[in-house]
């Protein structure tokens, strides 16, 4: 089985989180520990000590990978585990054997003396440092072993090579992490299907749509099955890896297309992510003669850190770029004053989230409107 093929469990990731987090605690127990057995100064050792036995864990597991079998790496983890847990008592039992030097013993000299004190902590440090040298194999596997759930930062480099990097890239559906998977079970899916049933209604008989910064396509492919009189098309800064519909690349600022190409334009938490979103906006206006706009809007008890949070997990993992820069209603109507839209319906009981999650994430916090030039009304 190569490690790409493995997946690993929620009781895995729940596994690798408790183990985490028992170091944690651990190294504060160290600290209040060596307060007591240790001069004060040296408490803080815990860290360093910490530190040196992860990554001994980790170099145990690299230059034997012999030992570490693929087909065995959830009970190696377990039994890695279950040692840390026994080798943490037993290593405070042995440190607490270890008689501390205090300059009183047989070598009465300076030389003697620093002798016995690097030898005496060496070897504190040592029996200290076999937990944590457990703990780092169990997350050295965590990471090794399972690197298709490990979530992937944004490409570097110019356009080109990061356009490369995704292409090149093997195919990781949007559930690559925990939160990712989260979100696509509870949040996307429905997400989809409700701005479906959001947008349906307000297009034409027949309409040529135009989705901006359409992503993996999943709302374009609901509204094509919703309504299969509609002409759907779609683009993006980047191809993802995996669509769910065609999706075109463009430059992020102007719309391939002439002037009143489409019948209407959908810009779908686009604006909030791009450098320029007046202009993107007046581009949308330009070839559509309707723009329908699904954004954030700045309202109501700590709304910025809400929508900060939303953002990143829908959209970190993906590169996309990340301002968080979020507009209040009245900034909204401003935009759209200045740029000859006429707001022929705004909505914010969108309904996005499932209950209880709407109580928090919904709450006005999203909105759909459309959008009309004031010139095409006169």
């Amino acid at each position: 089985m190569s490690p790409s093929a493995q997946v690993a469990g929620p009781r895995s990731f729940l596994g690798v989180a408790l183990t985490t987090l028992a170091t944690l605690m651990l190294q504060i127990l160290i600290t209040r520990i060596f307060s007591v057995t240790l001069w004060d100064h040296f408490a803080f050792m815990a860290v360093s000590i910490a530190m040196f036995g992860l990554t001994l864990g980790a170099t145990i597991v690299y230059l034997r990978p012999d030992r570490f079998p693929l087909d065995g790496t959830r009970r190696q983890m377990a039994g890695c585990a279950l040692a840390f847990a026994i080798a943490t008592v037993v290593s405070f039992v042995a440190h607490l054997f270890v008689p501390l030097v205090t300059g009183t013993g047989t070598m009465q000299n300076g030389e003697g003396f620093v002798a016995e004190t690097v030898a005496y902590l060496s070897i504190t440090s040592a029996i200290i440092a076999v937990s944590f040298a457990f703990l780092g194999i169990v997350v050295c596997l965590a990471l090794t072993r399972f690197p298709a759930q490990l979530p992937r930062g944004r490409p570097r480099g110019d356009r080109v090579a990061e356009q490369r990097a995704w292409d090149t890239a093997a195919p990781m559906e949007p559930t690559a992490d925990i939160a990712g998977r989260l979100h696509r079970r509870w949040v996307h899916a429905r997400r989809v299907r409700v701005l479906s049933g959001h947008f349906a209604p307000l297009l034409g008989p027949g309409a040529r749509v135009l989705d901006v910064g359409a992503g993996d396509g999943r709302l374009a492919a609901q509204l094509a099955r919703a309504r299969p009189d509609l002409d759907v098309r779609c683009i993006d800064v980047a191809v993802r890896p995996t669509s769910a519909f065609r999706v075109e690349t463009y430059d992020g600022r102007r719309i391939p297309f002439a002037d009143r190409a489409f019948d209407a334009v959908l810009l779908v938490d686009v604006l909030h992510h791009v450098d320029d979103p007046l202009g993107l906006l007046a581009e949308a206006r330009r070839v559509g003669s309707l723009v329908l706009l699904k954004d954030h809007a700045l309202e109501g008890w700590l709304a910025d850190p809400t929508l900060r949070f939303m953002d990143w997990v829908g959209n970190a993992r993906y590169g996309i770029p990340l301002p968080f820069r979020y507009w209040p209603r009245s900034a909204w109507v401003e935009v759209f004053e200045r740029l000859r839209l006429d707001v022929r319906s705004w909505r914010s009981a969108l309904g996005i989230y499932p209950w209880p999650a709407t109580l928090l994430f919904d709450r006005g916090l999203h909105f759909v409107a459309a959008l009309q030039s004031a010139d095409d009304r006169a």
